[in-house]
């Protein structure tokens, strides 16, 4: 069986653009902040970590991106949001560069669902945020690597991640993040995947 993370079916544009994110990654300074939380986000949390982002005190970060669903239910709300933040936020749908995206960004806030893999891949250190059930596992065991850091109770979602990111920010985490998360990773599990095949076929 082809189990583990060696084994991820990731698109190939993840790959391609490993070498360039892991460069980003030798001078990490919390400039460029990503948060996606899928498709459709139909709790609007991503609202809550635009709330808990404007409360931050990080004077070195300088942009943050937002990648949701053109037709998730709270669109609208998050542009909006997005508009009165003191830190120049841009909402994006639909993208199709999602790789390299995250090669420019120095840290993610998502859902632990299948994108922490591919965040993974990328050295890109993330705070996972526990959305639904089947996210528990791959959240546990990335905390356990310490790949990365997890909200479990969102009832003090904006309080915690005030707390984390203001000593985040400050710290050596970030760069212990994205070697430990891009050590889990490497982006090439379709080919590992082909040749297991072909070596069992032939």
């Amino acid at each position: 069986m082809l189990l583990g993370p060696q084994y991820a079916l990731l698109r190939p544009e993840f790959a391609q653009w490993r070498v360039t994110s892991l460069a980003h990654r030798q001078s990490p300074e919390l400039r460029h902040i990503l948060v996606t939380m899928g498709g459709v986000d139909r709790d609007n949390v991503t609202e809550r970590v635009l709330t808990g982002l404007h409360r931050c005190r990080l004077p070195t970060l300088e942009k943050i991106t937002v990648v949701m669903g053109l037709h998730a239910p709270w669109h609208d709300a998050v542009i909006a949001a997005a508009a009165g933040m003191k830190i120049q936020t841009v909402v994006l749908s639909d993208v199709d560069q999602m790789a390299e995206l995250m090669s420019t960004c120095d840290l993610a806030i998502g859902a632990g669902g299948t994108t922490t893999l591919e965040r993974c891949s990328l050295g890109l250190p993330s705070v996972l945020l526990i959305l639904a059930d089947n996210q528990l596992n791959i959240v546990e065991h990335m905390v356990e690597a310490d790949a990365a850091f997890a909200i479990g109770d969102l009832d003090s979602l904006e309080t915690s991640l005030v707390e984390f990111l203001e000593s985040f920010a400050l710290s050596n985490k970030m760069a212990i993040y994205a070697q430990n998360s891009s050590d889990l990773l490497d982006a090439n599990g379709v080919v590992r995947t082909i040749a297991k095949l072909l070596g069992h076929n032939g």
